[in-house]
């Protein structure tokens, strides 16, 4: 099924690349070069020649049957369309390819660039398993460098799931990395990337004089091998400033970044927030405001910026709150309100800081009480006072019980953990002494037999392959299923699929509370790592066996570490 999805996109794409080759004479003669004469032609356009040219470039490996070249093609167009789903797509077709052919290295490369391109179009879960993917590949191989790039964009996504200090421990050791100075010359790209990450780093973690030091190498080195981190080490160095409380020196830096990184929508909403926030340190309140305004404006057309925006317009509702200017205040409140609903439903728990500095219900209770006055400015209503005063009891009955619940939530999760510190291990006694029992009404000798294969069944951790039944365990363990059906119901005081639900939670709250790289995964990358099918089911068998929701006992955990 591969080989017919890929020659029939191949022949697909002959025809539509032959089409778009046509509408440029210039390099109608491309077939009679070569691939080198092609590949230094092309270095000498510029970029909307260059995307016009790579797609005739693949149309020639294509027609020759050349699968490195067609992976080369693939990856000229990705690049060009870099930052966005086309760039994706590309990278997708590298990947059908190389599994096709089995070409490891291509795979493992596009698996990472395919992640990375993810990462900057804010699609952090899948990002983070394409990296995965890409990171097994070069675990096999060895490959010290590639391994040290996924560490780098696996830092960048600890920074989005707030995990600063975490990901200040990666850029730290990668930077170690480039000690070496022939690594640094071999590998001159990925040092920039990792000295402006520790940087920034520094400045996420309100290191100040590290962060000014390196975001002056960076600067000074930067400029002199024309990389194009340049303009980055210059916002970095002037948000340094901002939070030393030197503005005035800021804002220089951040625009002069600013306009070089223009091309750069998630960057450049970045430097605004940085002016944005000078110019208020220096109680320019105006040009703040306009410079908050420029990141709701690059949101309307790219998504991405999702996190900057929603800064920004909690900026602009409490400008306009301290202004009383109620219907701006209103239409920010609003705009808030789509914002967080688009990062729950999208981002899951990376969102979590930021939701909780301004929460959803406090948000509704607000625009609530905004809609009242303006209405009662236009016209004093009864009516709607009333059903405002209704819908205000509801509020305050919701508050209240969403209070009392994380109560109940909080204690739930103290009992457990506290349950899980003193959990001691089930002996060979224990076992001997609950098969004398008897209560599944078998002989002994055989209850204990199979307690004792379930335990060491149990400690095995295979439950969490998804692959057992009643009938698939029983003959694993030499026993029949009615017998081990009936010494499960009556020694572990539950049926079959809660027994082993119950097993395959228990092992995800000891990795959870052990393992902070496994806090990071998502709910679904969890419920499938312990052996659950769906998220709903796994989420399901954790509320039933704790009173909680995998959700809350990661939050716990996070707040406790």
């Amino acid at each position: 099924h591969m080989k017919k999805y890929y020659n029939n996109f191949r022949g697909f794409l002959c025809c539509f690349l032959f089409f778009q080759l046509m509408l440029s004479q210039n390099i109608n003669n491309l077939y009679t070069k070569s691939f080198e004469e092609v590949e230094k032609i092309f270095n000498t356009f510029d970029k909307s020649k260059k995307i016009t040219f790579s797609k005739a470039y693949l149309q020639k490996a294509t027609k020759e049957k050349n699968d490195t070249k067609i992976i080369n093609g693939y990856y000229l167009c990705a690049s060009l369309h870099s930052h966005s789903d086309i760039s994706v797509q590309y990278l997708d077709s590298i990947i059908v390819l190389s599994k096709l052919k089995n070409y490891t290295n291509n795979l493992a490369k596009a698996y990472l660039q395919k992640g990375i391109q993810l990462y900057y179009l804010s699609n952090y879960s899948d990002a983070l398993e394409n990296y995965v993917l890409a990171n097994n590949i070069y675990a096999t191989q060895r490959d010290t460098f590639n391994l040290l790039k996924v560490s780098h964009y696996i830092g960048l996504l600890k920074n989005a799931a707030n995990q600063e200090k975490e990901a200040l421990t990666i850029f730290r050791q990668n930077l170690q990395f480039f000690e070496n100075s022939s690594n640094k010359i071999d590998f001159e790209d990925q040092y920039f990337k990792s000295l402006f990450a520790l940087a920034d780093s520094y400045n996420r973690n309100k290191i100040l004089d590290s962060a000014e030091i390196f975001n002056a190498i960076g600067i000074k080195e930067s400029l002199k091998a024309n990389n194009s981190l340049y303009p980055h080490f210059l916002l970095s160095y002037g948000a340094t400033k901002i939070l030393k409380n030197e503005a005035n020196l800021a804002i220089d830096s951040l625009i002069k970044g600013a306009k070089l990184i223009k091309n750069k929508k998630k960057a450049l909403s970045g430097s605004y927030q940085y002016i944005s926030e000078a110019y208020e340190d220096i109680n320019d309140i105006p040009s703040s405001i306009i410079y908050l305004k420029k990141i709701d404006s690059i949101y309307q057309k790219e998504p991405q910026v999702i996190f900057h925006a929603r800064d920004a317009n909690q900026k602009l509702y409490e400008y306009f709150k301290k202004n009383q200017n109620s219907k701006e205040q209103l239409a920010a409140i609003d705009k808030l309100l789509s914002i967080d609903s688009i990062i729950k439903s999208e981002y899951g728990d990376l969102d979590k800081k930021i939701i909780e500095k301004y929460e959803t219900p406090l948000l509704l209770s607000e625009k609530e009480r905004l809609i009242s006055k303006l209405e009662k400015e236009a016209t004093i209503d009864r009516t709607s006072i009333t059903a405002l005063t209704i819908i205000s009891i509801v509020l305050i009955i919701l508050v209240i019980y969403f209070i009392g619940r994380n109560i109940v939530y909080k204690k739930r999760f103290d009992k457990l953990i506290e349950t899980y510190e003193h959990k001691t291990p089930v002996t060979e006694d224990d076992i001997i002494k609950i098969a004398s029992s008897n209560t599944a009404n078998l002989p002994e000798k055989i209850v204990q037999d199979i307690l004792l294969k379930l335990d060491k069944f149990e400690k095995s951790k295979k439950y969490a392959s998804k692959k057992y039944t009643l009938h698939s365990l029983s003959k694993e363990l030499h026993t029949n299923s009615s017998y081990l059906s009936k010494v499960i119901n009556a020694t572990k005081d539950t049926n079959f699929a809660n027994y082993l639900n119950n097993l395959r939670i228990d092992f995800a709250i000891e990795k959870l509370k052990s393992d902070p790289l496994f806090r990071s995964y998502t709910i679904k990358a969890i419920a499938e790592e312990v052996g659950f099918n769906t998220t709903q089911s796994f989420s399901n068998a954790f509320y039933k066996k704790t009173g909680i929701y995998p959700s809350y006992f990661l939050k716990r955990l996070e707040k406790a570490a």
